[in-house]
């Protein structure tokens, strides 16, 4: 330590001397203005001496000396702030007994490299009776374990670095937006946020292109699910069948709640839509993308909310027709990792490389409602025990060696013993045929949902005669009537 101390001590007196030969040379040659920058560098040479010498490799403990703090503190320290307009450099702010406000750019930075320091909006309980699991590897099981259940004002999101658990309400999902790459999480957190959904009673449709009742790759069931789903997820596989279900949703569902909410009614219960592999979903059915801009626009006042996974949010992916805007309804944001763009649009801010690295089945940037910035957090994996545990024992049932495929041919037995739960459980969306035996007339359609559909861009009639099950003519008088009313309006 003695020999530590000489070397500052020789280094710090070294900075002086030549401090003192520059304001010496300045008064001769820049006057009293050149002195005062001379004394202020010399000033800085001996405040930052113990960093120096640690660049140099000439110290090792960095333990500001009494007569550093001294100089901090006295007419060496107003020196110090001439040069940088600071009172004392950031790292040693804590050891001079100081205390700032960060300005808001450091803060964004300080958050960024110390997530787990962040703080939630506001207090609340968790419910989880102080266990402590390991943020970084933890199962939804490992939290059912601990005696919590999900709530229509505790819905789980994740964990923070400090072991802080982040929930939501329903109502606070609002939309919810799964971005990153092929197998780093999003199905796991699907699987998550569907299995409370479902616990706790909300209408629940799953559109997934790709569902299998159980991928034996991963040995991942999804048949605990089928009784509380208001349609069977292997219907919903049918693009087609997608198309009808969201067009019904915003269009009839939207308009019926709209009225109820009119009459100062409670709109009923939430519906919540997940859309998986978002991106392969629109290439086959475009005007999707019209029917979830609608929702997302304006279906969170109704308790209509949508869930989207896709491997990025660009617009050419995404939205191609309904363009950048609406993915700042997306009030809840998972980024696993994968896409810059995605992740600045969705958490309003850059992921940095160090973090970026590390996310992905588990570890994921959130954003909600809870979280003031976008926060480096842990999603549990979601396990089949889990399932169980909320809705059920499994209906999969393995074929022997051997055995006939079946009808689906995908080696399943589905035993679908929760069809009247499934029944009793959701009673308000019906995708019964639009088109009465007659045909539908253009004043059968209510106009306030014929407008919304319209300033979505369905402005043709062929369009408008699609969406609300009309023939080309009933197309037409019902895009007449919405031009008439416009006119009236602007008039």
């Amino acid at each position: 330590m003695a020999d530590i101390i000489s070397k500052r001590q020789k280094l710090a007196t070294a900075g002086t001397i030549i401090a003192l030969a520059e304001t010496g040379l300045a008064f001769m040659h820049t006057g009293a203005i050149g002195a005062i920058i001379g004394a202020a560098a010399g000033a800085a040479a001996y405040v930052y001496a113990d960093d120096i010498a640690g660049a140099l490799g000439r110290g090792g403990d960095h333990i500001p000396s009494p007569q550093v703090e001294k100089a901090r503190k006295g007419s060496l320290g107003v020196a110090h702030r001439l040069l940088n307009g600071k009172s004392v450099r950031e790292a040693y702010a804590q050891d001079a007994g100081v205390t700032r406000k960060l300005p808001e750019e450091e803060v964004f930075v300080y958050q960024q490299a110390a997530p787990s320091t962040r703080l939630l909006d506001e207090e609340y309980s968790d419910d989880f009776g102080g266990v402590s699991l390991d943020a970084s590897a933890f199962t939804f099981s490992d939290l059912l374990a601990t005696g919590w259940r999900p709530s229509y004002e505790q819905i789980f999101l994740a964990r923070l670095e400090d072991g802080t658990n982040v929930f939501i309400t329903v109502e606070q999902a609002v939309h919810i937006a799964l971005a990153g790459s092929t197998r780093q999480g999003k199905t796991s957190i699907i699987r998550q946020l569907l299995v409370q959904l479902c616990y706790i009673g909300c209408i629940c449709i799953l559109l997934d292109p790709h569902y299998t009742p159980y991928d034996v790759d991963i040995d991942e069931d999804w048949t605990p699910y089928t009784p509380y789903l208001r349609f069977d997820p292997l219907k919903c596989k049918d693009f087609a069948e997608m198309e009808k279900i969201l067009r019904h949703s915003a269009t009839a569902i939207l308009s019926s709640r709209k009225k109820l909410r009119e009459e100062s009614k409670s709109v009923g219960m939430p519906i919540f839509i997940i859309i998986d592999e978002y991106p392969a979903v629109i290439a086959e059915r475009p005007k999707i993308q019209e029917y979830v801009a609608l929702l997302l626009r304006q279906g969170a006042k109704y308790k209509i909310f949508l869930c989207v996974a896709s491997q990025d949010f660009q617009v050419k992916t995404v939205s191609p027709q309904a363009g950048g805007a609406i993915r700042d309804s997306y009030k809840t944001c998972f980024y696993v990792g994968g896409d810059k763009t995605t992740a600045n649009v969705l958490l309003d801010m850059p992921v940095e490389p160090r973090v970026e690295a590390m996310l992905g089945k588990g570890p994921t940037m959130l954003r909600c409602a809870r979280l003031k910035h976008a926060s480096l957090a842990y999603t549990p994996f979601t396990d089949n025990q889990a399932l169980e545990i909320l809705l059920g024992p499994s209906t999969y049932v393995p074929l022997e060696a051997g055995e006939d495929t079946g009808v689906n041919g995908n080696g399943f037995d589905m035993i679908d013993e929760g069809q009247g739960r499934r029944e009793a459980r959701q009673e308000e969306i019906s995708v019964a045929p639009i088109l009465p035996e007659k045909g539908r007339k253009a004043e059968d359609i209510d106009l306030n949902a014929a407008i919304a559909v319209y300033n979505t861009g369905a402005t043709s009639r062929y369009q408008l005669a699609e969406i609300f099950g009309l023939n080309e003519n009933q197309g037409r008088k019902l895009k007449e009537t919405i031009e008439e009313k416009a006119k009236h309006v602007g008039g």
